[in-house]
């Protein structure tokens, strides 16, 4: 798994079309959040050899960024760029999923963007030196 995560002082999205095949998204969705960590996550097929271990591993290195740069809210998004090696989207989003509700145990406002939906996105990410962190776990 790689985990990408920026401290931003504003992420806006909207929903554009689907990315999968037969993916429901939602229409005209759009949200704003202030002073969150957006977190975009790429899931690789080898998180399934033990997929606790996997989860528990994203979700410290999360909470962890959250304490460091202070943020209470943090926005999920995955992203499958970060690596040449891709899981099943289907398998994927079950894990995503994971994470997302064992985040929510740990004091955060959890927020996920619709998974397998293209976005059109802003991003205003701060300049301090863990502003943007780069995890391969």
């Amino acid at each position: 798994m790689k985990l990408l995560m920026f401290h931003c002082k504003e992420f806006w999205f909207r929903v554009g079309k689907p990315g999968l095949n037969n993916k429901q998204c939602p229409e005209d969705m759009e949200e704003n959040f202030d002073d969150c960590g957006v977190i975009f996550i790429h899931i690789e097929s080898k998180d399934f050899e033990n997929i606790s271990k996997s989860t528990l591993k994203a979700i410290n290195n999360i909470t962890w960024y959250a304490r460091k740069t202070g943020v209470k809210k943090v926005i999920l998004h995955s992203f499958a760029h970060l690596s040449e090696d891709k899981a099943d989207p289907v398998k994927a989003e079950e894990i995503f999923e994971a994470i997302h509700n064992k985040l929510k145990n740990k004091n955060l406002e959890v927020y996920t963007t619709p998974y397998g939906c293209f976005l059109e996105f802003r991003m205003h990410v701060y300049s301090t030196p863990i502003s943007r962190v780069f995890k391969s776990l």
